[in-house]
Parts: structure tokens; C-alpha cells; sequence
């Protein structure tokens, strides 16, 4: 395997280390506080609407629809959500010429909810905070990047975990929900991109069998892998090393999941075997095993933790 050259201005000066220290720390925090409530993985409609209503007050299903330009059908399936999550609420207004209509307006929570997301979204230089199609900033513009900022968060733990070895994009595509092609698309803004690249690409050799291109970080991507609170918390950890291994994962998330699955296919198993062959006890026994060994990894974890404390 090659790696490609990559361009290095050398070890970054202080203030230049305290800037990326600083926007680890607010990419963390947006990531941790959008997802609070909304799964931008799958859409910013949700987070548009909760903007839309803070900023114009109870609104039908109609006004919403219109003035951010989506959908009726997928307007309302996000209003039902939103419900669920008791940041919006549904309720009878009646217009000055006596005309009742259902309408839709944030709860405590949900404007509680957007505050606290302002005071973030305002760290990266916004003034203001809209949805409207007035010149000036606009907080749907920036929110679309979220999706993108969550892949490449999600890209930076999972190479980084990988240590030298890499992750092709198909795995990491596979962790996005894309596709190769676009996950290659969005890797590849912080692979080429001069003064922000965060990852190098390793390409194989012509004769080599595996020709799938891999993705490793750059020395930039991994000052900024140690700076993320998932990783400095997992890197230490013998239980998730080995269950990463164990269930062939290359993010945490995979990891809970997979191991999730295990947990529930072998206490199934292990029922199974109580009821049909309880005489010769083998699953129950290995299974026995198994918890055993996992419970001794997390105490010896814990302990780890509390000696570094």
C-alpha cells in the first residue's frame, strides 16, 4: 500500500492549536445538542420547522407546507414527531372573523430547545438566526451542513479507531446510510480541501488484490481525533477494543447494536436449549462464560478508570 502525499506546513503554532481545540469542542457540542431532539441523519426538516415556528408563532399545517417549501404529507408525518417528542403542540385558534383552524406551536421545551440551539449555531459568526428569504444569514442554509458534519464526525472516530489499517469508503458508506459514491463525495471535501484536510487517501498498488480505496487521517484529522470526547473515552477501553474485534465494527455505535444482537440471540439460544435439551447444557454453559468474561472486562475497565482519576 501507497499513501498519497499530502502537503503539511508543519506543526501548528499555539493559537492554532487552541483554534482547533476550540472547534472540536463546538462540533461535539452541536453534534450532541441537535441530536437531543431531531436525527438530522435523516432529514433537517424537523429542525426547519422548530426554527419556522419559534420565529412566527402557531402556524396550520398549510402556512408551514408553503413557506418552507415542502411537502403537506411530510409536514405532518414531521409534526406528529415532534409531538411525541413534546416540543410542539396541536391546538384550536380561532381568527379575528371567527374562523377556528388547528394549528401548531412550540411547547416550553421546544423554545427552550431552539434557544439553546441559537447560542450554538451563533458561535460560527451568525448575527442573526432565520428560515425567512431575506439577503443576510440563514439558518436553513446551515443547517443542511449538518448531515455533513455528522458523517465526518462519525468518519474521524472510525478511522481513528482503526489506527494505520484505514477504513474503506464502502464501510464508511455503510455507517453514513449513503452510498459509496456519496460518502467518497463527502470524505473527499476534507481530503483535498487545502488548509482542512482532515484525511489522506491509501490507494493500492496495481498488483495488489484489495484495489478499494481506504481512508486514514491526516496528522490534522488526528490532532482533532484526540481532542473528540468519544474517542479519548474509548480509547483506553479493553471491553469495546475487544467487541469491536468481537462484532467486526469500525464505529461505536456499530458496536452497541452488534453487541445488542449477540446479547439477544444468545439468551435465546440459551432459553431454547433449557427447553429442549436441558441435560446436556452446553449454549448455557459457553453463554455463562461469555457474560462471565464480559463482566470481568468491564470491572477491570472500571478499575483502569478509577486509577486514572
Amino acid at each position: 500500500m501507497v499513501i498519497t502525499e499530502e502537503v503539511d506546513n508543519g506543526p501548528p503554532r499555539s493559537g492554532d492549536e487552541e483554534e482547533l481545540k476550540l472547534s472540536a469542542v463546538k462540533l461535539a457540542d452541536l453534534l450532541k445538542e441537535v441530536t437531543r431532539v431531531v436525527d438530522v441523519t435523516k432529514g433537517t426538516l424537523q429542525l426547519q420547522m422548530l426554527i419556522f415556528l419559534n420565529e412566527h408563532g402557531p402556524q396550520t399545517a398549510d402556512q408551514i407546507s408553503k413557506e418552507l417549501g415542502k411537502r403537506r404529507k411530510a409536514v405532518t408525518d414531521a409534526l406528529r414527531k415532534l409531538k411525541l417528542k413534546e416540543v410542539v403542540k396541536e391546538f384550536q385558534n380561532t381568527n379575528d372573523r371567527g374562523e377556528t383552524s388547528m394549528v401548531y406551536g412550540l411547547t416550553d421545551n421546544g423554545k427552550e430547545y431552539v434557544s439553546s440551539l441559537k447560542g450554538i449555531f451563533s458561535q460560527r459568526g451568525a448575527s442573526s438566526i432565520t428560515t425567512s428569504r431575506e439577503t443576510g444569514f440563514r439558518l436553513i442554509e446551515l443547517i443542511e451542513e449538518i448531515p455533513l458534519l455528522f458523517n465526518t464526525y462519525d468518519a474521524i472516530i472510525a478511522i481513528g479507531l482503526s489506527g494505520n489499517r484505514g477504513v474503506t469508503a464502502k464501510k464508511l458508506a455503510t455507517l453514513f446510510g449513503l452510498s459509496a459514491q456519496r460518502a467518497i463525495t463527502y470524505l473527499d471535501l476534507f481530503t483535498d480541501a487545502k488548509g482542512a484536510t482532515l484525511f489522506k487517501k491509501k490507494v493500492a498498488l496495481p498488483n495488489e488484490q484489495n484495489d478499494e480505496i481506504k481512508y486514514v487521517l491526516s496528522d490534522n484529522g488526528m490532532r482533532t481525533l484526540k481532542l473528540l470526547p468519544t474517542y479519548t473515552s474509548l480509547q483506553t477501553s479493553y471491553t469495546f477494543k475487544i467487541l469491536m474485534r468481537l462484532t467486526g465494527s469500525i464505529h461505536p455505535r456499530q458496536v452497541y447494536v452488534r453487541t445488542a444482537l449477540i446479547l439477544a440471540i444468545g439468551s435465546v439460544l440459551t432459553i431454547a436449549e433449557r427447553m429442549i435439551a436441558p441435560q446436556v447444557p452446553a449454549v448455557t454453559i459457553a453463554w455463562i462464560i461469555f457474560l462471565a468474561a464480559l463482566a470481568g472486562l468491564l470491572f477491570v475497565d472500571r478499575v483502569s478508570v478509577s486509577a486514572r482519576k
